[in-house]
């Protein structure tokens, strides 16, 4: 037989373990929202290369990080026409993308000619940027930042 003093003492357990229940729930959302906007801050940026002109052009891309003066990426791709061509990943650290569009090598070697420059365009990177998109159009280049949520 439950007595009164009992059932106010076994109310007020059901009441502790709802609360340590419910904190533990609200601790477990939390930590994985931490992780998620940590993981999602660690993502690499992806450069992408795009040709909008009739003929296929080769561009030089370089990307510095300004902390350390390493370079991550340093590439000559040849963009094909009507093409989107995926140049890298890098990190998401504060950097400095430099991007030219070169000429093509001349008959019979492969891939641009890093010293025919015909224009030259650079972009600030971080930790919020999710997609540098390179456009290679009739007037020169065009560089697009995609920034995260």
């Amino acid at each position: 037989m439950v007595t009164l003093r009992d059932s106010r003492r076994l109310d007020s357990c059901v009441n502790r373990r709802t609360l340590l229940a419910g904190a533990g729930g609200i601790s477990a959302f939390g930590l994985v929202g931490y992780f998620i906007y940590t993981f999602s801050l660690s993502m690499p940026i992806l450069l992408n290369g795009k040709n909008e002109t009739d003929s296929p052009k080769g561009v030089v891309v370089t990307v510095t990080e300004l902390d350390s003066n390493r370079k991550n990426i340093d590439t000559p791709v040849s963009i094909p026409v009507g093409a989107t061509t995926e140049i890298g990943r890098v990190p998401n650290a504060d950097s400095q993308a430099s991007v030219k569009l070169v000429e093509l090598a001349a008959d019979g070697e492969e891939g641009p000619d890093e010293d025919a420059v015909i224009d030259e365009a650079t972009e600030l990177l971080g930790p919020e940027t999710k997609q540098l998109t390179i456009t290679v159009t009739d007037d020169g280049l065009d560089l697009d930042l995609s920034l995260r949520e």
